[in-house]
C-alpha cells in the first residue's frame, strides 16, 4: 500500500462509486422487473397501460431512496414498490399484505448472484455500460445502452447508466495516464 501512489487511491475512490452506482442500477431495474411480473400475474384484467405506468411510477421513489440513503434496505425499496403497486385496481388491506410478502420474497430471491432474473439483469446493466463506455455518451452509447435496458424493461435508467460510465471513462484515462509507468513498472 506505501508504493501505491495517492492519486491511484483517489482513483480507486473514484471507482468504488461507479461501481455504487452500477449497484444501484441492478437494484432499480431487477424491483421495476419484479414488480411488473408481480402485477401481471395478480392482475389480468389491468391494461398493459396501467401496469406500465405503476412500474414507470416506481422509477422516481426508488431513484430517491438510493441517492438520499445509499446504504437503504430491502424494507425502504419494498415500501416504495408497495405503494407505486396501488396505482393498479384499489388493492384491499389484506391483498397489500399479501403483495408485500409476495414483493419482498421475489425480490430478495432476484438479487441473489445465482438466481436467474439477477443474472438477467446483470448481464443487461453489463452490457449497457459496456456500450456506453465503448459507444461513448454520444448517441452510440445512447442506443447500445438503451438496447441492452429495454431487455429488462429499465430503459428509464440509461441516462444514470451514461452517467456512470462517463466517470468510469475518465477514472480509466486517469490511470492510463497518470498510473501507466507505475503499472509497467509492476510487470
Amino acid at each position: 500500500m506505501q508504493s501505491i501512489p495517492e492519486s491511484f487511491q483517489i482513483n480507486l475512490l473514484r471507482l468504488r462509486g461507479v461501481q455504487s452506482q452500477f449497484q444501484q442500477v441492478i437494484v432499480v431495474a431487477t424491483s421495476m422487473l419484479v414488480l411488473r411480473q408481480i402485477l401481471m400475474s395478480e392482475n389480468s384484467k389491468a391494461t398493459s397501460a396501467e401496469l406500465e405506468n405503476a412500474v414507470s411510477e416506481l422509477f422516481r421513489p426508488l431513484v430517491k431512496i438510493l441517492d438520499t440513503s445509499p446504504d437503504a434496505g430491502t424494507e425502504e425499496i419494498v415500501e416504495a414498490m408497495i405503494s407505486t403497486s396501488a396505482l393498479v385496481g384499489s388493492p384491499s388491506d389484506e391483498k397489500i399484505q399479501a403483495r408485500r410478502q409476495m414483493i419482498t420474497r421475489v425480490f430478495l430471491k432476484s438479487l441473489q448472484p445465482g438466481d436467474v432474473v439477477f443474472k438477467k439483469v446483470s448481464r443487461a446493466v453489463y452490457c449497457a455500460f459496456r456500450g456506453a463506455v465503448l459507444g461513448g455518451s454520444g448517441s452510440t452509447g445512447h442506443k447500445l445502452a438503451e438496447g441492452a435496458m429495454r431487455r429488462v424493461g429499465a430503459a428509464k435508467l440509461v441516462d444514470r447508466v451514461l452517467m456512470a460510465s462517463e466517470k468510469l471513462i475518465k477514472v480509466a484515462t486517469v490511470s492510463s495516464k497518470v498510473h501507466g509507468p507505475w503499472y509497467e513498472a509492476l510487470l
